[in-house]
This record gives structure tokens, sequence and C-alpha cells, in this order.
């Protein structure tokens, strides 16, 4: 034998296999993404390397020499050997990271998974959060299953589910524009008594429905509730189209358009909790450990903050 086979002997059998079966390089080429000349080339040293001539080019195509057609089952059981053991490799990766479901409402996603997954990344590498979104009504369902959920529960009286408070935060007032109130420099409860409000539908996070509502009967007044979208996108954009005024999370300040306007509040608004909860019932030792990131994360980034 001649020179010792180098690094490149899987792609060169491979080459000699997709030659040998289609009889010519230039479709083998087109198999294998690749140009003619590498595929030439490659077979040309393979042959060198181990002293056998395994095709015959023409101007017809390639054929098998006869040490060829010897040498090709081996080339090909090569050839499905390492495809096998590229595929097992990628199959064995996935299965080393251990997938966690967990719910969450849309905030959430916005606002507190994204940084946490990355922060999880680096504090838990062997595993990925799959993330579900759900209306805060709904998350009880994913956590009596055993899930890990992220909402903006004020309170959750169901048997054996705990809640972690991760955050608080104020709500802001929005109104459009060219609003009266927006030329204001601070509106207070009596500003607002006759104004219709943008409210997002109570089962998207019944706590804080249920506050606004007793902020406003405190302060004297039924509110009037105009539209009741499912988002807080669409409660911005709703106050964009001079809809009416809403109250918002502090942080989706950066994502109102130039039609809309923060104004200053004076008096107390309802704040915005966000928590993690979970089910007692089920015990999971990976659920508990994000639980405690999570709580860690929540708490680096409210002192950081400070």
């Amino acid at each position: 034998m001649g020179k010792r086979p180098d690094g490149k002997l899987f792609e060169a059998l491979e080459a000699f296999a997709a030659a040998s079966d289609e009889r010519s390089l230039s479709k083998a080429a087109r198999i294998l993404g690749r140009s003619t000349p590498t595929v030439a080339s490659m077979i040309t040293r393979l042959e060198s390397d181990i002293g056998v001539r395994l095709l015959r080019r023409t101007a017809r195509g390639v054929s098998l020499t006869p040490e060829g057609e010897a040498l090709l089952p081996k080339a090909r059981s090569v050839v499905r050997l390492a495809s096998e053991f590229e595929r097992d490799a990628v199959s064995a990766g996935r299965e080393a990271i251990r997938e966690v479901p967990i719910g969450a409402v849309e905030a959430c996603l916005f606002q507190f998974l994204p940084d946490f997954m990355r922060y999880l990344d680096q504090a838990l590498p062997g595993v990925r959060l799959r993330v579900t979104l759900y209306d805060t009504a709904d998350l009880v369902a994913a956590l009596l299953a055993g899930e890990i959920s992220f909402g903006r529960f004020a309170e959750l009286s169901v048997r054996g589910i705990s809640l972690q408070l991760l955050s608080e935060e104020p709500s802001v007032l929005i109104v459009p524009r060219d609003h009266p109130l927006s030329k204001r420099k601070a509106v207070t409860w009596e500003d607002v008594r006759d104004e219709e409000w943008i409210m997002t539908l109570p089962r998207v996070n019944p706590g804080y429905a249920a506050a606004f509502v007793r902020a406003c009967r405190t302060e004297g007044f039924e509110p009037r509730v105009r539209h009741r979208p499912e988002t807080i996108q669409h409660q911005i954009a709703y106050v964009a189209c001079r809809e009416g005024i809403a109250l918002i999370p502090e942080s989706y300040l950066s994502s109102i358009p130039a039609a809309v306007r923060a104004v200053p509040f004076e008096g107390p608004l309802p704040s915005i909790r966000m928590s993690a909860a979970v089910s007692r019932l089920r015990t999971d030792p990976l659920r508990d450990q994000i639980l405690q990131k999570a709580i860690r994360f929540a708490s680096e980034k409210i002192s950081f903050r400070q």
C-alpha cells in the first residue's frame, strides 16, 4: 500500500460510492453538493493513497475496475456506518438536553422570559424551557399538570399551588397624543372618572382587573370600559386610535407609538405583580431548581435597577 489515508478518507469514499452508483462524476458532484473537479480530485487522491485504481474514466462517464468492484461494498458500508454515527450523535445530543414545559402570560414572554432563558443557558446548560402562552386564568390547568407557570397572579386559591413573587411594577396611564390630559403635568382619579377605558379581558389578569375596579369604586365611580382586548399591545393600539385611555405596565412604555402619551398620575394605582406558580402536589427536583434560578434572576434584576 502507498501513503496512509488521511482524515478526508470518508469524504473520498463517499465520492467514490456516489460516482460508482451514478456512473458519472458530474452527477455524483451534484448529489454531494460539490464541484465535478473536486469530486474527481478526491477519488484520484484516494486511488493514489491506497495504490489501487478504482474507476475507469471515459468520455461517456466512469466505470468500475475489478478492484473497484471488489472494494465498492466496503466503501458503501463505511459511508452507511458514518451516516448512522452522525445521526445517532445528533439524537444523543438532543437527549442530553432535557426540555421542561412552562406556561407564561404574554407580558412574561416579552419582559421576563427571554432574558431568563439566556441566564438559564449558563446556569443550567443541560436544560431547555419549552414555553406555552396562556391567559392567567388558563394557567391553572398547566400548573396542575406539573408545569412552572409565570404569570400576573394577585392571588391563586387553588389547593396545592404555591406562588413566589418575582417582581412588582407600577401601572402607567396612557392617553392619545391629542387628548386634553396629554398636556397635564399630573392626572388624578378625579380627572379620569368620566373617561372611557381600554382594559384587557378580566381572564387575562383577574387579580389586576379586580384591583382596578376596586380602585375606581374607592374613588367614587364605576369605570366605563369601551374595549376589552386580549393583550396589552392591543390596549396600546386602541389608545393610539383614540378609543379611550388605559393603564399598562411601566415596562411597556418603550413600545408605545408616537400617537400615545404616558401621563404622570397622582394617587395610588394598582401595581402589576409577576409571580411564578408551581404545584406542590407533584414533585420534580429539576422544576424546583428552575424555580429557584428564576427567583435569584428576578432578585438580581431588581438589585441592578436599584
